[in-house]
């Protein structure tokens, strides 16, 4: 059990929204995006069904403030990205990013958790 939330825990601390920028940047290909809300739309799946989704929500925190020191501070990105996201900044995009992330993944737990309800329900 503590191994699946160490894991989950690893995976949510990578800056997914300022790597889905990244591949955005160099392959002009918003699929990045897409891949971004699936890889955080599976960690909160899998966070619900191991019952670990207070790791899941520290995890999507720092994810998130990893990404946006990322964007910020990093010597190509910052301001020299800003003609790339119009109208939004880069520390704008990942807040927009995370914020879409984080309603995609709170439909998946109240989902989930419905479901849980509905099926202790019928027993």
């Amino acid at each position: 059990m503590q191994n699946r939330k160490f894991l989950i825990f690893v995976l949510y601390l990578l800056p997914y929204a300022y790597m889905a920028m990244v591949i955005d940047i160099l392959k002009g290909s918003i699929l990045s995006y897409v891949l971004m809300m699936l890889i955080m739309g599976a960690l909160m799946l899998l966070s619900v069904r191991t019952g670990n989704v207070k790791t899941a929500v520290l995890g999507n925190i720092l994810s998130f403030g990893i990404s946006y020191l990322s964007a910020a501070n990093f010597p190509q990105g910052g301001e020299a990205w800003a003609w790339f996201f119009k109208p939004f900044t880069p520390s704008q995009m990942v807040t927009f990013l995370y914020i879409v992330s984080f309603v995609i993944q709170l439909i998946i737990y109240l989902a989930k958790k419905k479901k849980a309800l509905n099926y202790k329900s019928e027993r």
